[in-house]
């Protein structure tokens, strides 16, 4: 399944929240769709590489 999103940017609020909702509505009908064709609620795997273990670090360093 292929998703087209709108190539769009926007400094405009409502512009920009209607473009948000724009990606969530197609993106929660491809988890729907991939969970019709799973039999089950599809799962996801996060991998970081330290980036947030370095934000809490420069956090803790500063306080």
């Amino acid at each position: 399944m292929v998703i087209i999103m709108t190539k769009y940017a926007s400094t405009n609020d409502d512009i920009e929240l209607a473009l948000q909702k724009e990606y969530m509505d197609k993106a929660a009908f491809y988890v729907s769709e991939l969970a019709r064709q799973l039999g089950r609620k599809p799962l996801c795997c996060v991998t970081t590489f330290g980036c947030q273990m370095n934000t809490e670090h420069e956090i803790e360093k500063a306080a």
